[in-house]
């Protein structure tokens, strides 16, 4: 099976400490890439991944993924 071509490839690691006050901005060189890789801890919670309720931080991260045209992938709990 051939590789696509994935063009210039970034990325990034994030971590959100519980109970900090997070700003989702657009990471540096963010327009400069055809693939955007993030790799992160948000210590959010959303219904939309698994959870019971959804937090102010949960619903900042699926507004981001959303406004960013990003694919988010969830690992399950275990």
């Amino acid at each position: 099976m051939p590789i696509p071509d994935l063009g210039k490839i970034t990325i990034s690691l994030v971590y959100e400490p519980p109970r900090a006050y997070f700003i989702l901005t657009e990471l540096h060189n963010f327009r400069d890439y055809r693939t955007k890789i993030i790799i992160g801890d948000f210590n959010s919670h959303s219904m939309n991944w698994e959870y019971n309720e959804t937090n102010q931080v949960g619903e900042k991260v699926k507004e981001w993924v959303e406004a960013n045209g990003l694919f988010l992938y969830l690992m399950p709990n275990y």
